[in-house]
């Protein structure tokens, strides 16, 4: 009987929420939209850059992986001429050799995936425990412009020819 009661009760109560009770309600409501709206868009935009982060180490990777593939296509008893097989070999739309600080530096600049990629290979020389050692350093910068002022990734290897 006590439940028959209540329902009654309930029906019967006329009290209601008031204009204020509700504008309260919504816009303690809009606060907690608003502040997870905000964090999914936080959200997007660290998963946009990291995703571009991600393609562009991709982009110097792959151009890494291509140099050391042809590096052990290229076989020479004189290293330096092993080197500049090598440069030769990389496709580029421009090549440039420079002699510095009697170090010949080749540089190859070529666009890949919609990045501008300078490959830089110098060639060098040392004694290691008695036994000359000839290798090949290996550097790869990728750019977002053709002017290749910014770099957006690097890589850097070291080859023994």
């Amino acid at each position: 009987m006590k439940l028959i009661e209540k329902i009654k009760e309930l029906k019967n109560n006329d009290e209601g929420l008031t204009l204020i009770e509700l504008l309260v309600a919504i816009l303690l409501l809009g606060l907690i939209v608003g502040a997870f709206l905000s964090g999914f868009a936080f959200s997007t935009k660290t998963n946009i850059k990291s995703g571009k982060i991600v393609e562009e180490a991709y982009v110097a990777q792959a151009c890494m992986e291509e140099i050391v593939e042809l590096s052990y296509a290229v076989s020479s008893t004189e290293t330096h001429t092993a080197t500049y097989n090598l440069y030769d070999v990389i496709n580029g739309t421009n090549k440039d050799i420079i002699d510095e600080d009697g170090k010949d530096k080749y540089i190859i600049k070529r666009e890949q995936d919609g990045y501008y990629v300078k490959i830089i290979l110098i060639e060098e020389s040392e004694d290691i425990d008695g036994t000359p050692m000839t290798y090949t350093k290996i550097l790869i910068d990728v750019y977002d412009d053709s002017s290749y002022s910014d770099s957006v990734a690097r890589l850097q290897n070291i080859i023994v020819m």
